[in-house]
């Protein structure tokens, strides 16, 4: 019974009471000498107010894109470039609410991690210079429509004397250089790919 009692007082944390004879046992009786104690008041500590705990918080899609070589990113400027056809033309503009014609291309660029000046005469003056029978798709292409000083206007080069711009009146869309017009107001062509 002794032994029982010992383990039973080891299991429950309480052995100290057993070498302190609190506890004695015979047979089958278990006789309990109370132990004279000292009482000390305290009063609780203060419960701290709940926190909900802390998550770390995970971006929905990775910032993180993989590096894509120069004919993967012409095929993704490409591909957007002509996925915004038919976007109104707003002077200003550089998102698929409205675009003019440096914002557009700006953006498809900038969508694919080419970054590139926002305005027509700085995109000019970037790049490597093109002869225009040597244009290969993702060159950019310039015109000057007002016949006055400058660039006006600057479209993405598709391939097979096509390109894609924003015009006033159809917005987003796609030309042909041989046209009378864009023959007539063609300044040059550069390569930043």
């Amino acid at each position: 019974m002794k032994k029982q009692l010992k383990k039973a007082a080891t299991c429950l944390g309480v052995s100290s009471l057993l070498l302190s004879g609190a506890f004695s046992a015979s047979a089958d009786t278990i006789t309990v000498t109370p132990i004279p104690t000292q009482h000390t008041i305290t009063k609780p500590a203060p419960k701290a107010p709940a926190v909900a705990p802390v998550r770390a918080t995970v971006p929905a899609k990775a910032a993180i894109k993989p590096q894509l070589n120069t004919q993967q990113q012409k095929a993704q400027i490409l591909k957007l470039a002509q996925s915004l056809k038919g976007t109104r033309y707003l002077q200003g503009g550089s998102s698929p609410k409205g675009f003019d014609a440096s914002g557009y291309v700006n953006y498809v660029f900038m969508k694919n991690g080419v970054n590139i000046p926002r305005t027509t005469n700085l995109l000019f003056q970037k790049g490597k210079v093109v002869n225009k029978n040597a244009l290969i798709a993702g060159d950019l292409v310039f015109f000057n429509t007002n016949g006055g000083k400058g660039i006006t206007t600057v479209g993405i080069y598709l391939g097979n004397n096509t390109f894609i711009s924003t015009t006033t009146k159809r917005g987003v869309a796609i030309a042909n250089l041989n046209d009378k017009y864009w023959a007539s107001t063609f300044v040059g062509a550069k390569r930043v790919l």
